[in-house]
């Protein structure tokens, strides 16, 4: 049986200034490099300038709960 996951993911860009071409482009080369039979289609992509890396914000930290993310685009949708 063939399945369709929908994933919804939150990445921060360490340093590089990719596009969210760059990024579709990265994720696809991973899947195919790794030779899984996986089709990818993006749907809308948002992003948020959330300060600098050194900055003392709570996404420095790789154990942040996945609600303070959620949070942060929430907030940003209400202006």
């Amino acid at each position: 049986m063939t399945k369709m996951y929908k994933i919804k993911m939150y990445l921060i860009n360490l340093g590089d200034e990719l596009s969210e071409k760059e990024i579709k482009e990265i994720i696809e080369s991973s899947v195919e490099r790794n030779s899984l039979s996986m089709i990818i289609e993006f749907d809308d992509i948002s992003h948020k300038d959330i300060g600098e890396w050194t900055d003392d914000i709570k996404f420095n930290f790789s154990d942040t709960n996945i609600e303070e993310y959620r949070k942060e685009f929430k907030i940003n949708e209400k202006n």
